[in-house]
């Protein structure tokens, strides 16, 4: 893809490659075309977009939790930050070229990865489908292409690997040698024996929903992609409103979790949980604090977001199919 762009453009700049898409007048490259198409099939690959995601909840399972942690937050947060700014810097132009298939991108993403999730019961294979679905939900403000879209976008990184890292960090606090503790069954009656732990947990898996108030910046985080999507200069209703059904979908596998750490008994005869390190009990309360700060204050986190956007292509606001 990137052999293809640069073909096209004489350049592997980002920037470059943008002015050069306008110089040129390269709207019907085939050559530009196809080269854009292999880049987004690496990008979705490198960020567990569907079609394109089944590698992710075998890697998620197999791999040790903290590197799963890593892969799932940092990572993920990294390539979808890398996809923003290769498409808002060097393709806005093409806009209409690459609208129609990054729809259908976000569209099945958001829909297979809330789907499957509600079957799992691994917890780290249910995080690695959960994390499926929030690609989808934050493809679709790229899908908006507006500077607003992505301000949502980057708030949405934010809040996204703060919980993402806490729930991860949960899950490694109560693996011991030869009990990792990976079932969600494992975490019945958790707030008899682990209080503080089960409220973080709880606290995560409503972030990672958008649950109003209780999940913190979670909630603002759909809110403000939901409301880029709808204020495009083209509304996305129909993708804005499969958001909000996965959304719901999301809910039974997010809230089961919850369920079964305060609704269900502690099983008999079980090992005793190990006791919380220093690595896992800090990861989780600055994952908490930002979590819940930032659902009280998000301003901090809005005006970061909307700097970084100001430093990016502002152009990407143009005339885009309306679905």
């Amino acid at each position: 893809g990137v052999a293809l762009v640069y073909g096209a453009t004489g350049s592997t700049n980002i920037q470059v490659v943008g002015s050069r898409v306008v110089e040129l007048v390269l709207g019907d490259s085939p050559m530009l075309s196809i080269g854009m198409g292999l880049l987004m099939v690496g990008f979705a690959f490198k960020i567990a977009a569907a079609p394109f995601h089944m590698w992710a909840p075998d890697v998620y399972e197999g791999a040790p939790t903290p590197i799963t942690a890593y892969m799932a937050a940092a990572v993920k947060a990294a390539a979808l930050g890398a996809f923003l700014r290769v498409w808002f810097e060097a393709f806005p132009e093409l806009h209409l070229t690459w609208h129609d298939p990054l729809w259908w991108l976000a569209a099945v993403t958001m829909v297979v990865g809330n789907a499957v999730a509600l079957q799992q019961r691994n917890i780290k294979r249910l995080l690695a489908y959960s994390s499926i679905g929030h690609t989808g939900f934050v493809l679709v403000a790229l899908v908006a292409g507006t500077p607003q879209a992505m301000d949502a976008f980057l708030f949405y990184l934010f809040a996204y690997t703060f919980a993402t890292m806490g729930a991860f960090a949960v899950v490694s606090a109560l693996a011991s040698p030869g009990a990792p503790r990976e079932l969600i069954s494992d975490y019945d009656g958790l707030w008899l024996e682990r209080p503080g732990l089960a409220a973080a947990m709880a606290i995560f898996m409503l972030a990672l929903l958008g649950f109003p108030v209780f999940g913190g910046m979670g909630f603002f985080a759909k809110w403000y992609v939901l409301q880029a999507a709808l204020d495009a200069p083209a509304p996305q209703t129909r993708l804005a409103v499969l958001l909000v059904i996965t959304t719901v979908v999301s809910a039974g596998y997010y809230l089961h979790v919850v369920m079964a750490m305060f609704m269900k008994p502690r099983p008999s005869g079980g090992s005793s949980l190990p006791p919380l390190g220093v690595a896992p009990r800090l990861v989780i309360g600055v994952s908490l604090v930002a979590i819940l700060f930032y659902g009280l204050f998000p301003e901090p986190v809005v005006r970061f977001a909307r700097t970084a956007v100001s430093q990016t292509a502002p152009s990407a606001a143009v005339a885009v199919p309306q679905r």
